[in-house]
């Protein structure tokens, strides 16, 4: 613990007292830019969301104390069911809209490639069928007429 409390405060005072050395503007990058800009997409209902899901692992943890780790893990299988199909729904609508639009707009450029490729695959197949077949070499004929001679080996 006090490892991690030494790594936490060496970062914070080269974010205050060194922004703008190596070291400062990448931690301030990683530490500080990076979250601001990602939770700043987040949608007012996602934050609650989240904010409910925390509360609810930290009761976990807070009420069962050296059992929370096996209620968690009976109770996450049904907060992510529940945060999956609520939304989910959202995600496979915006998904056939983008299909939907993606068709309207490329289905000139999808038939124009299917007939370009149905061309070229036709005019391939018939050329690979139109070669003519080289000429076998002509075999020596059987010799029938004479009766089977078997090697005697002395």
């Amino acid at each position: 613990m006090p490892t991690i409390l030494f790594c936490a405060a060496l970062a914070w005072a080269l974010i205050v007292f060194a922004p703008n050395s190596a070291p400062g503007r990448a931690l301030s990058r990683m530490l500080v830019e990076k979250p601001a800009r990602l939770l700043s997409i987040l949608a007012f209902g996602q934050l609650i969301w989240a904010v409910l899901i925390m509360c609810m692992i930290w009761g976990l943890f807070a009420l069962a104390r050296t059992e929370a780790s096996f209620l968690l893990a009976q109770g996450l299988p049904e907060v992510v069911g529940w945060f999956v199909t609520l939304d989910g729904a959202s995600i496979v609508d915006a998904l056939a809209l983008a299909f939907v639009l993606a068709a309207r707009v490329g289905l000139r450029a999808a038939k124009a490639a299917a007939s370009t490729n149905s061309r070229l695959i036709r005019t391939r197949f018939l050329r690979a069928h139109r070669t003519p077949r080289r000429p076998r070499k002509p075999q020596a004929p059987a010799n029938e007429d004479e009766p089977a001679v078997f090697a005697v080996v002395a």
